[in-house]
């Protein structure tokens, strides 16, 4: 009933955000640290490419932490034992058009490649045995991210698995309401 709640709330825009500079790798590296202890659970490694600067993004802290926890927990949950998550930031070319990518491949299963142009909808379940969650917490991170003015897309994954893929841009207009002010992206 909780996520319900919050899946509505962010797409009625109940939830205000609070904007500032974010560094995306330390808010990467928080989330694996929070995650240590289920990621040795479920036996699963994470590897991240990232690059040496730092990139920032103005966004909601909170809220983008709160998304991008989301597609990690679905990763780990759905890559099996032994396997490896790897978590790439872009590289800064992409920085420069204004806009960071955040790549997140894990190992799942499919029942169905098809199934991934469903995934972030509500109670979509794309993965084999995925039994924990709600099935929301992709809903509400695309919601999340979208709020920021980005984008969020998944993939089939070379050679297996799924990769999705999230679009930032590296800043957001004055008047946050007003997402058509963001520049242009594919």
């Amino acid at each position: 009933v909780q996520d319900l709640l919050e899946l509505s709330n962010i797409q009625d825009g109940a939830i205000p955000l609070s904007f500032e500079h974010v560094n995306l790798q330390s808010v990467v590296n928080s989330i694996i640290h929070t995650q240590k202890t289920e990621l040795e659970k479920q036996q699963v490694e994470v590897s991240v490419d990232f690059p040496a600067e730092p990139i920032e993004i103005v966004a909601d802290p909170q809220r983008l932490t709160h998304g991008i926890n989301n597609l990690i927990t679905n990763a780990i949950d759905t890559t099996p034992p032994k396997g490896v998550i790897n978590i790439q930031l872009c590289t800064p070319p992409k920085v420069a058009e204004g806009w960071v990518e955040l790549k997140i491949k894990d190992e799942a299963q499919l029942d169905d490649p098809e199934l991934l142009k469903e995934m972030f909808d509500p109670f979509s379940r794309p993965s084999e045995g995925v039994t924990r969650g709600t099935g929301l917490g992709l809903a509400i991170a695309r919601n999340i991210i979208q709020q920021h003015g980005g984008t969020v897309a998944a993939a089939p994954g070379t050679p297996n698995g799924t990769e999705i893929t999230i679009r930032m841009p590296v800043a957001i207009s004055e008047n946050l309401l007003d997402l058509n002010t963001l520049p242009e992206h594919a």
